[in-house]
């Protein structure tokens, strides 16, 4: 019977060197998608996009976020996504000590829309659009102003007038440019990627 030969890497050490390119292309999706997203924000609106208390801050905090969001998304479990989802709202509300009922409602909404649409991008162009190399970004612009815009629709049917509907009719426009720059991020990065690993 012959004998088993010993390989110089066993399965653990394989598993390891995988989880860390995972890590590595979960770290660049984040930084394209936040990058590109931020800089978006940065030729519409100028420097008002570092200022935390400007509406147009949402273009670096949502980008962040839904720049995780999609990378936990691509390369983990739909339970690492929620999980992380739930941590980043929670830092958001410490971090910038947002206390009012109305306001925590809103971020809540503005990034649970985020990730939703984060999602269904992501299995649409998986099953969908996985030949189409460039132009996937200008969809998820449109899925999440899609997203505020059913929502604005639905609170208007609920209530007649409501600080939150104003605030996410307000929202509409900002969600497209929003989603267009994370999702051109994430398309940048895998053009790159593709051109790096053919050469």
């Amino acid at each position: 019977m012959q004998k088993n030969i010993s390989k110089p890497y066993n399965n653990r050490g394989t598993i390891k060197l995988n989880q860390k390119n995972i890590i590595l292309e979960m770290i660049l999706y984040t930084i394209s998608g936040a990058f590109l997203c931020s800089l978006t924000g940065f030729i519409l609106l100028g420097s008002r996009i570092f200022v935390y208390k400007d509406p147009a801050f949402q273009f670096v905090a949502l980008g962040i976020y839904g720049s995780i969001a999609f990378a936990f998304l691509k390369f983990k479990r739909l339970r690492d996504v929620i999980f992380v989802s739930i941590i980043i709202i929670l830092l958001d509300l410490i971090i910038f000590k947002i206390r009012t009922p109305i306001t925590i409602f809103v971020r809540i909404l503005y990034f649970t829309l985020l990730i939703l649409s984060i999602f269904y991008y992501h299995n649409i162009s998986k099953n969908f659009m996985s030949n189409l190399k460039c132009g996937k970004f200008i969809f998820l612009g449109g899925l999440y102003a899609l997203c505020f815009g059913l929502m604005l629709l639905i609170l208007s049917l609920i209530f007649k007038d409501s600080p939150a509907k104003s605030l996410i009719e307000s929202q509409i426009t900002f969600s497209l440019f929003i989603g267009s720059g994370l999702g051109l991020g994430f398309e940048l990065y895998e053009i790159l990627k593709s051109k790096i690993q053919n050469f």
